[in-house]
């Protein structure tokens, strides 16, 4: 009886220390932060924007980044108005740039 009750007991960790376990590396670790905030300037050239909530922060925009419009439409960067309200998910570069993934523009001046 000892002996059945050890091997449902061993085998079970046995098992689980066979399973291969993969680790996120950390350059793929997500660091998203959020903000609101109101569009103080937009560059389309440059891919920059602008926006002020508690303090003002510059973004640097990627072709990837998703912008829509409340309604959930797509929208350029070039469409997004100084004065608009905005949340804005990014994260920051090794270098400290704030780099946008995404924005959703709340109201459109």
């Amino acid at each position: 009886m000892k002996m059945v009750i050890s091997a449902c007991v061993v085998s079970p960790m046995i098992f689980a220390l066979t399973v291969p376990v993969y680790c996120q590396g950390d350059s793929l670790v997500d660091n998203m932060k959020t903000i609101d905030g109101n569009v103080v300037s937009v560059n389309s050239q440059n891919s920059q924007i602008v926006v002020k909530a508690s303090e003002v922060m510059t973004f640097s925009v990627p072709s990837s980044a998703k912008i829509i419009n409340a309604d959930g439409f797509d929208m350029q960067l070039s469409d997004v108005n100084v004065g608009s309200y905005v949340t804005v998910d990014y994260s920051d570069d090794k270098s400290g740039n704030h780099i946008l993934s995404g924005m959703e523009v709340e109201y459109n001046r």
